[in-house]
């Protein structure tokens, strides 16, 4: 729809990262991406809580290496089929 409008539009790869119980959830997880040398871009609180919990989508500047560094920490990646509402 922006396109055919003639709006700039540009796409972006987020990742999806359920934010675990215990305090500071979410300077865990930047902890993690610090460590392994990873900018994190835009971040956006997630407002559907997949499995009922926190969630977050960062841009980072290697969705790959993010991706391998979270799992390998334990974190619980989503997808945007976690995100979808059933009726």
């Amino acid at each position: 729809i922006l396109e055919r409008a003639g709006l700039a539009m540009i796409e972006s790869d987020l990742i999806g990262i359920e934010l675990p119980d215990g305090s500071q959830p979410l300077l865990q997880v930047c902890t993690a991406l610090l460590q392994a040398e990873i900018n994190i871009v835009q971040a956006y609180p997630l407002i559907v809580r997949p499995h009922g919990n926190a969630a977050v989508a960062l841009m980072v500047d290697n969705p790959d290496l993010a991706m391998e560094t979270l799992n390998a920490k334990g974190f619980t990646m989503i997808t945007e089929g976690d995100l979808a509402l059933d009726d």
